[in-house]
């Protein structure tokens, strides 16, 4: 009898196996075709969002934060010197559009624009400094 038992105990454990994963993978079956019915997206989309963990249409990856502030930092700076050196390009063609820059360069920051923007400054009446300041800026509409 204790044969019978013994002999018994591993088929009934290989069922127990066998049935576990069945159920396993009935669960994530459901799972998916749910997913796809419900987002209505394509079979793709559905596995990369699975994937990556998180849904990409509900918060847009720029909301993401960094992961130190040493990256949040630089990812500012590089921001805000993206703006700035947008303006200064507008500043240059208000200057050439203006007749005070005749050279086309291709720098932005070199003697011949302080020369205009200094000019640019005197000629307006504003402290003459060479530099794009706010006031300058303004006056030549490129902020």
């Amino acid at each position: 009898m204790g044969n019978m038992l013994e002999s018994i105990q591993p088929t009934t454990q290989r069922a127990l196996q066998i049935g576990v994963i069945l159920c396993a993978i009935g669960l994530l079956f459901s799972h998916w075709v749910k997913a796809d019915r419900d987002s209505g997206g394509s079979e793709f989309e559905t596995s990369l969002e699975s994937v990556a963990g998180r849904n990409e249409r509900s918060v847009p990856r720029s909301f993401i934060l960094p992961a130190t502030p040493a990256v949040a930092f630089e990812q500012e700076a590089q921001k805000s010197d993206a703006v700035r050196q947008t303006q200064v390009a507008k500043c240059v063609a208000a200057l050439r559009i203006l007749g005070y820059q005749q050279a086309d360069s291709k720098t932005f920051l070199n003697a011949k624009l302080v020369e205009a923007v200094s000019t640019y400054q005197r000629t307006h009446n504003l402290p003459a400094t060479g530099r794009l300041d706010e006031l300058t800026m303004g006056m030549l509409k490129c902020v």
